[in-house]
């Protein structure tokens, strides 16, 4: 009876034992799981409070979360101290991320236990490049193809799944050896289509839910190389699911079969809405199109940046452009007397000119008995070409010949006749004028006219003309904010922190579309006012008035404008200035996806020349519909000699020509009075004789 009870209470002491052992958190070996990442930034994360056991913290940092992440400190801790890790081999910087799934939990609530521990996590580093999503199962009974055909589409159209790969790990690697084992992982196919979403034509990796990848322990790169492989294969099936636009099989049918009488690159361009569907359709003509599954991917138009950009996208810069403007505040010509006879040598040619006539002055001053101006004459006289420098002497030395033999050439027959030709080619080209400004937006008290469309969508006729002007002055004052914070330390910009400052207390910040409409008297004193294109006699009303006022537009359009306005009968010049206020970064957004096809067809577009082709032809064949359209104006109506005045360069001329002209003549009277007057003293001096 002792033995069997003894024997009773070992079991059941064993039994106690294996439950609290059990209890306890289960000891897992993760260091062949992470071994082929060794070149990443790993995290771990666990929600059993499980045990690591066997890492070695030298091969790579690692981040262990043991709990939910509610706190924002990890937007600052995950990016700013794990983002790098330096090392001397050249291997390209990856993120990895180890999710340890709990014993007991169901494949149906992975999507929403994602959203309720984990996502803080990844929401912060989804969008770098090379990011590894890592799932492991304690149990080992999770399988890639169940997981894949689960939430294939949540994996693809998720934000939080933007950038990472997903790869199924297997924390039991098989033995081999006592020292070597097995390393097993499925590479999960995120864009996963069963047989029947197939069309021909596309990859057949799209009907593959995953990819098996085995190596062994001491060769771990191995399965490194082949994830490599893999993901290039799975990341370009991107490709299929972009959202094409409305114009895009009809673009398909005139290339293919262009029935119109017009060639199929101008019908082409006459039938899209915009030049961004005809980007579009250039990108994604190549993808067979299928309607037999949903496409999550979409390709957004070229905008500013800052403007129609979505959390955690990317930017694909195009070009940065700046806002010109027309004014002719100040404008005045450079047409004066001293200009014009300076014009025909720069600078440093008149430097040199003066520098080598002292030289010869002062030679042929020195060389006489007596230091006086006869060098100065003489120098002088073989530049005007004069017929009496034999009335000067100087002495008969080889010197002095030497010298002046070689101003004679140089001076007198070169320089002359160089001066003259280049002087009558200058009164050919067409007078230049300047004004003081190097900005518009920075002059006090200025008042700028700004299309309507430039902080607007097209404007339609569907919504009053109230509802843009305040979506105007709306977006002047989101484009304005940014400048107030940027502009308060720099002391050489206070115009512009001014007129920023201005324009952000405009209106309140809380201001909503739908609330009240703004007061039409207040809005009138702000100093940017909206205008429409057909709006010319407004145009030329606040232009003419050659006040601190100007019109504010892009590059191309204001260079369109500026010919229209300069044909006037009032004689009124206006001038293009560059203005930085409004500087605008040209691009596209980019969504997170890895390998973005679009964007990689999109670099083609931009280098191969392709894209300006097009933008080209499409500026060609559809130009923008601007002031002097609508006024019906195509070329300069005003002749050009009408515009000539007692300022043009020719008039400038004709002034010079008759200074000369008067200088000689009152030289000529000049000698004809000292002859008369030296006769009339040698008739004195002779009657006094006699």
């Amino acid at each position: 009876m002792k033995i069997l009870k003894l024997v009773i209470s070992l079991l059941l002491y064993n039994v106690l034992l294996a439950t609290r052992t059990s209890s306890m958190a289960q000891t897992l070996e993760i260091y062949s799981a992470l071994k082929p990442f060794a070149n990443c930034t790993t995290t771990v994360i666990t929600m059993n409070n499980d045990s690591i056991t066997n890492i070695k913290l030298t091969m790579t940092p690692i981040i262990f979360i043991t709990e939910p992440i509610l706190s924002s400190r990890w937007e600052k801790l995950i990016p700013g101290r794990f983002s790098l890790l330096h090392r001397r081999n050249k291997i390209k910087h990856c993120w990895a991320t180890l999710l340890i799934l709990p014993k007991f939990w169901n494949i149906l609530s992975f999507n929403s236990q994602f959203y309720s521990h984990w996502s803080d996590h990844f929401y912060y580093i989804r969008t770098v490049e090379n990011h590894y999503f890592l799932v492991a199962s304690v149990t080992g009974s999770i399988t890639g193809k169940e997981l894949v055909k689960t939430y294939t589409t949540q994996f693809r159209s998720t934000s939080y799944y933007s950038r990472m790969e997903v790869i199924l790990v297997n924390l039991f690697p098989t033995r081999v050896t006592e020292k070597v084992g097995v390393i097993t992982m499925e590479y999960l196919n995120m864009f996963y289509l069963f047989h029947y979403q197939v069309s021909p034509g596309m990859d057949i990796a799209l009907t593959k839910a995953s990819f098996n990848i085995s190596c062994k322990t001491d060769k771990e790169h191995l399965c490194f190389e082949q994830l490599t492989r893999i993901s290039m294969i799975v990341t370009n099936l991107n490709k299929y699911f972009w959202i094409v636009e409305h114009s895009h099989e009809q673009l398909l049918s005139i290339f293919s079969n262009n029935t119109t009488q017009e060639p199929t690159a101008i019908a082409a361009v006459r039938r899209v809405q915009s030049f961004n569907d005809l980007v579009a359709f250039w990108i994604l003509q190549d993808v067979p199109l299928s309607n037999s599954f949903y496409r999550c991917f979409f390709l957004r138009p070229q905008a500013n940046n800052g403007f129609f950009a979505y959390d955690g996208d990317s930017f694909k810069l195009h070009k940065v452009d700046n806002y010109y403007f027309i004014s002719c505040y100040k404008v005045r010509q450079d047409s004066s007397l001293l200009n014009a006879l300076s014009t025909p040598f720069g600078n440093s040619a008149w430097i040199c000119f003066v520098t080598s006539f002292l030289a010869v002055t002062i030679f042929l001053s020195a060389s006489q008995k007596k230091f006086g101006s006869a060098g100065f004459r003489l120098a002088v006289g073989i530049m005007l070409e004069s017929s009496v420098l034999y009335l000067l002497k100087f002495p008969k030395k080889y010197e002095i010949s030497l010298v002046v033999g070689i101003w004679i050439v140089l001076a007198g027959t070169l320089l002359t006749n160089w001066y003259k030709t280049a002087f009558t080619i200058e009164m050919i080209v067409p007078i230049t004028h300047g004004a003081p400004w190097n900005g518009l937006l920075n002059i006090e008290g200025v008042k700028v006219l700004m299309p309507l469309r430039l902080m607007t969508a097209n404007v339609r006729e569907d919504f009053p003309h109230s509802f843009y002007v305040q979506l105007f002055f709306a977006g002047i004052q989101n484009r304005a904010l940014p400048f107030v914070e940027w502009f308060s330390h720099n002391k050489r910009l206070k115009s512009y922190f001014r007129m920023a400052q201005f324009l952000v207390n405009l209106m309140p910040l809380s201001y909503q579309i739908m609330d009240q409409p703004l007061n039409s008297i207040e809005l009138e004193s702000v100093p940017i006012q909206p205008i429409l294109y057909t709006e010319i006699t407004n145009l030329i009303k606040h232009l003419s008035s050659c006040d601190k006022t100007g019109f504010l537009d892009e590059k191309e359009n204001v260079a369109a404008v500026l010919p229209f306005l300069n044909d006037n009968s009032d004689g009124i010049t206006y001038m293009i200035g560059e203005d930085k206020f409004f500087t605008k970064f040209l691009g596209w957004p980019v969504s997170p996806v890895v390998r973005d096809y679009t964007i990689r067809r999109l670099d083609v577009m931009l280098t191969s020349g392709i894209y300006g082709y097009w933008e080209g032809l499409y500026k060609l064949v559809r130009p923008k519909k601007l002031f002097h359209h609508y006024a019906n104006w195509t070329h300069p109506r005003l002749p050009k000699v009408a515009k000539l005045n007692f300022n043009s360069k020719i008039v400038t001329a004709f002034y010079i020509c008759g200074g000369c002209l008067a200088v000689c003549g009152i030289f000529l009277v000049g000698e004809i009075i000292c002859m008369l007057c030296q006769k009339w003293f040698n008739s004195i001096s002779i009657c006094k004789i006699r």
